[in-house]
């Protein structure tokens, strides 16, 4: 693999380790759905989040699935961000 697709790699990875940090350090449950979708604007992927019902599937507004939501936004982000 050449230098500078690895550069790209690592540069892919780090911003996405940065933005499920950020998804994770939401505090208020309440408003886990807003910092979620906020994060993910952030990055210009709010229409394929849309597109893909990530914020319609789940149940965002019970704490119990407060885990299972982050992981999922975490594959959002693996699958989207190249």
């Amino acid at each position: 693999m050449t230098q500078k697709s690895e550069g790209v790699k690592e540069a892919r990875n780090s911003l996405i380790q940065h933005l499920f940090e950020e998804i994770c350090r939401g505090k208020e449950y309440s408003d886990f759905y807003s910092h979620v979708y906020c994060v993910i604007a952030k990055v210009g992927l709010q229409l394929k989040a849309r597109e893909e019902g990530l914020f319609e599937a789940g149940d965002w507004t019970n704490s119990e699935y407060k885990q299972e939501l982050i992981e999922r936004a975490h594959q959002f982000l693996v699958k989207h961000i190249r």
